[in-house]
């Protein structure tokens, strides 16, 4: 059998949940099942498949002199805060995060898959959205809303 890369990322995703369940996170059942169906390498798209399925921080933003800024969250502390969050269908949640969407994306498979969908509103780019993160992109949740802000007194515009 050869191995395709979205098999090898599914068995690390799948890997990263267990020692993550095994740490004492991602104990309530949505949580787990969210954190097992959402591909966390397609949010980090820098990141090797080892460093996106590895129980540590991604960085994703640097300074002019190479220094980090801004990371994806450790997934035991994503499990942690969202165990706490107890979200549920028809919860409406805003997530400000550093800008990967991963986290939106868990939320927005936490959310209901019929209609009215929750809505799981990000704000953290300062510049165009990218092409993977809009809705309806292959890192898109449905009940997700993304709205693109540059300060606080812009007009939003969603995308």
């Amino acid at each position: 059998m050869i191995a395709t890369p979205d098999a090898a990322a599914e068995r690390l995703r799948h890997a990263l949940v267990d020692s993550v369940r095994k740490s004492g996170y991602a104990c309530t059942p949505s949580v787990e099942t969210a954190m097992r169906a959402v591909a966390r390498h397609l949010f980090v798209p820098e990141a090797s498949l080892k460093d996106a399925y590895a129980n540590a921080t991604v960085h994703i933003k640097y300074d002019s002199d190479g220094a980090s800024i801004s990371c994806a969250s450790q997934p035991d502390i994503v499990a942690l805060m969202l165990d706490q969050l107890q979200a549920q269908p028809g919860h409406t949640v805003l997530e400000l995060g550093a800008g990967t969407g991963y986290n939106a994306g868990l939320l927005g498979h936490i959310g209901p898959a019929t209609s009215p969908p929750s809505t799981s509103t990000k704000i953290s780019w300062t510049g165009p959205v990218p092409t993977s993160r809009r809705p309806g992109s292959r890192t898109s949740t449905s009940c997700l809303a993304t709205v693109h802000s540059d300060t606080p007194r812009a007009r939003p515009t969603t995308g």
